[in-house]
């Protein structure tokens, strides 16, 4: 069985699967960034001893905080993915 090759002479389904394997370091901007420290900010205060939210002591304008932390983190997300339709499938397959 033969392998079509790269330049360098490397099989070039074996790079792809390699690649694909090392997974997705996938950066969605310095305001996605901006906005999960905030949330992990909100929620922090609220974790028990083994790092679960209590929502026992989540109050609604902390929720609805998050909630709209959340909407714009998609917002930021959707628009970068769909700029990329290859990137957007290796997304939704690793995520």
């Amino acid at each position: 069985m033969t392998y079509k090759k790269d330049e360098n002479g490397d099989a070039i389904i074996f790079n792809e699967i390699k690649n694909a394997m090392r997974g997705i370091d996938l950066s969605f901007g310095e305001e996605y960034d901006k906005l999960t420290e905030m949330k992990k900010s909100l929620l922090n205060p609220l974790r028990d001893q083994y790092g679960e939210v209590d929502g026992e002591y989540l109050t609604e304008s902390v929720r609805n905080i998050i909630f709209e932390i959340n909407q714009k983190r998609r917002a930021i997300r959707e628009k970068v993915l769909s700029n990329n339709k290859q990137l957007s499938q290796l997304y939704q397959k690793h995520s």
